[in-house]
């Protein structure tokens, strides 16, 4: 499952980016798990993609510049 409803939650605690060491030890496993239920729908999108122009996954890091996402 890709996104659940403890996810928006999550994301919905950080509207404002801040230092990855000041969220919780909790939330930094839960946005590193969700980035990588991401990371998987995106290469499972890759390789059923099935048009002319190449599609390659990506996922951005989960701790752009050592803080939370937004």
């Amino acid at each position: 499952m890709p996104c659940t409803p403890q996810d928006c939650q999550l994301l919905a605690r950080y509207q404002e980016s801040k230092p990855w060491k000041d969220a919780e030890e909790s939330d930094r496993n839960a946005i590193k798990d969700l980035w990588n239920r991401l990371k998987s729908v995106a290469i499972g999108a890759a390789r059923r993609y099935s048009g002319s122009t190449k599609f390659k996954e990506f996922s951005s890091h989960p701790t752009p510049m050592g803080r939370t996402p937004k």
